[in-house]
């Protein structure tokens, strides 16, 4: 059946192989230092390997769990302990090592996209409302989001380069990015999946995509369905 590169598919769950196979695709990455054990972290910052605000995070997380955004030296060993202590989920392995990422300014945006047989189909550009603070959740998305030419091109040209650089062939995939007030535009995560939040029924409403359907079609080997339908998604039954 149709699928992805098994060598390097993994690096689409897990966040350490994640950060490394988007450094060799030569897509634009928070700056990311792994550490596997909390002793390393009193060096980091007199060395310059981090600074601050960073980010923390769990190189087997999912969902936000065990994220923390730390201001200052003294929040590294809390932060290193809440990834941790994050409950590992959709049954991946567990991984003790933990990423600190540079911190990037700026609106998040995610895109999502179908690939089939290595050709990619981005379907939208959804704009993601968050809140601030050490502990970020996500409020809502809002699509397909309005933006210049040249914004929008940036955003598609980093995702297609992050969907090739953790070997997806055939399937969804939702990449998370920051578009920076200079329009630079940064990768800080891809998944290889449709986006959770409710973004797929987004999709069926906005656009007219019934994007499990699709899903469904490339894993069966039939031609994807991602005509969008003029004037939205109107199930018969609603």
């Amino acid at each position: 059946m149709p699928g992805d590169d098994p060598e390097r598919a993994v690096a689409a769950r897990n966040k350490a192989l994640m950060a490394a196979a988007l450094d060799d695709g030569h897509v634009i990455t928070p700056r990311t230092t792994i550490v596997a054990d909390l002793r390393e972290l009193p060096d980091l910052y007199p060395a310059g390997a981090v600074g601050f605000p960073c980010v923390v995070k769990p190189a087997d997380g999912a969902g936000s769990a065990g994220v923390t955004v730390v201001t200052g030296p003294e929040g590294l060993e809390p932060a290193w302990h809440a990834a941790r202590a994050a409950r590992v989920m959709y049954g991946m392995p567990r991984d003790e090592r933990v990423l600190l990422q540079e911190h990037v300014q700026g609106r998040e945006f995610s895109v999502e996209s179908i690939t089939q047989h290595d050709v990619t189909t981005h379907l939208c550009i959804t704009r993601k409302h968050t809140t601030g603070g050490i502990h970020r959740v996500e409020l809502g998305h809002a699509l397909p989001a309005r933006l210049p030419a040249a914004a929008e091109r940036a955003l598609l040209e980093q995702a297609g380069r992050a969907i090739t650089a953790v070997g997806v062939h055939n399937g969804a995939t939702h990449t998370e990015l920051v578009l920076g007030p200079d329009s630079r535009c940064t990768v800080l995560e891809i998944g290889a999946r449709l986006g959770a939040g409710h973004i797929g029924v987004l999709m069926q409403h906005a656009l007219g995509i019934d994007p499990w359907r699709t899903v469904w079609d490339i894993a069966l080997g039939r031609p994807a369905t991602i005509t969008a339908a003029p004037g939205g998604y109107r199930p018969r039954d609603w």
